[in-house]
């Protein structure tokens, strides 16, 4: 996982020249892994669903929330899911329905 900082990407703006870079972050709990494709969903200030895309060849069926506060993915349980009815349905803002 990387993050950049958005105040410094701002900065930009002022001064083209501002030092800003992205860097990487020391994550707990297990993520998704090397995906593509994939989606995310801005849950609160400090959440991030992932969910959807590739994983290698395959489609990939989990969904993780991270944390951004404590840097720790937690993996989210669907229920009443399988191979026919493995949509993942966002209300008008973006959040995971239930």
């Amino acid at each position: 996982m990387w993050r950049v900082s958005l105040t410094g990407i701002r900065e930009l703006t002022d001064d083209p020249f501002f030092p800003v870079s992205w860097e990487p972050i020391h994550t707990e709990g297990k993520g998704l892994g090397k995906i593509s494709h994939h989606r995310a969903s801005v849950q609160s200030a400090t959440e991030v669903l992932f969910y959807g895309g590739l994983l290698g060849d395959e489609s990939n069926n989990r969904v993780v929330s991270f944390d951004c506060t404590n840097n720790m993915w937690t993996r989210v349980e669907m229920t009443n899911v399988s191979e026919e009815n493995s949509t993942i349905i966002l209300d008008a803002s973006g959040n995971l329905c239930s």
